[in-house]
């Protein structure tokens, strides 16, 4: 019993495991190791950028900006996707809001590298 008197219905996926059909909207979204990943690398480029040489910090910026757009691409290409679902797409909202954060990593970067 779940509560209220109905039972929960479980299925096993093609991964083995049990899925619950009334939490699976638990499932669905962002992950949440994206934004702790985005968030643990501008803290490392906050603290050993201003400590390395400028050949290594275009690098490490080059590096970070390589995961901000990896971490992009899974919080709006494709979130909440499961194993054995097909593609699906954010919208058209989400799509000019992934162009916009892509382009304005991809310049800062650009900048920083220019300008350094």
């Amino acid at each position: 019993m779940v509560g209220g008197g109905e039972r929960a219905s479980f299925e096993i996926g093609s991964t083995g495991i049990m899925n619950c059909e009334r939490h699976r909207w638990r499932e669905s979204g962002y992950l949440m190791e994206i934004p702790l990943l985005l968030a643990a690398v501008g803290a490392l480029l906050v603290i050993v950028l201003p400590m390395v040489p400028a050949f290594v910090g275009k690098v490490l910026v080059v590096i970070a900006a390589l995961i901000g757009l990896a971490g992009l691409y899974y919080m709006f290409s494709v979130p909440g996707w499961l194993p054995g679902q097909g593609a699906h797409s954010c919208g058209l909202l989400g799509k000019v809001a992934a162009v916009a954060a892509a382009l304005a990593i991809v310049a800062m970067a650009i900048r920083y590298i220019l300008v350094n």
